[in-house]
């Protein structure tokens, strides 16, 4: 089975970080994929992609519009979302028993000093680790630093 993310979450969510501590675990040198595609791309677009950011929040819609595609490659969807409570930007609250959408609380990948940065990518890490069964943990592990650097040269552009 192959896997594909779609990190679905609101702007000013934290989006930007996370989308970038996933592709510096999983494809550290590929660019963020944003998730606004036509119709007659979508096939390709979701094959070469393994991880899609987008603020659309309408899972739902997400599943229906890649089914056909997934079936037939065989591919696991998984969403992972960010949620800024305080501000009012959550996901819809029948997503969060969804088995294959994880969310993720801004308090919780929001640096501070007694949170910094190498700690939110180890909790992101074993968040992973649990969520994604397809993923070899192994993968994951090893890319550690690369998450940190690519976070790292994010904030120096």
């Amino acid at each position: 089975m192959n896997t594909r993310i779609i990190q679905a979450s609101h702007i000013g969510t934290g989006s930007t970080l996370l989308v970038n501590i996933l592709y510096g675990l999983m494809d550290p040198h590929r660019p963020v994929t944003q998730g606004k595609i036509h119709n007659m791309h979508r096939d390709k677009f979701f094959t070469e992609n393994l991880i899609v950011k987008t603020n659309n929040m309408n899972i739902d819609k997400w599943i229906k519009r890649t089914s056909r595609i997934f079936q037939r490659a065989e591919y696991d969807l998984y969403f992972i979302c960010t949620e800024r409570r305080n501000k009012n930007r959550t996901i819809d609250n029948k997503y969060h028993s969804y088995e294959n959408v994880l969310c993720i609380q801004y308090e919780d990948i929001l640096e501070t000093c007694s949170l910094p940065l190498e700690d939110i990518i180890t909790n992101i890490q074993q968040k992973l680790l649990i969520f994604l069964p397809d993923i070899h943990s192994s993968d994951i592990i090893k890319n550690k630093e690369m998450a940190l650097s690519r976070i790292i040269n994010m904030d120096d552009v």
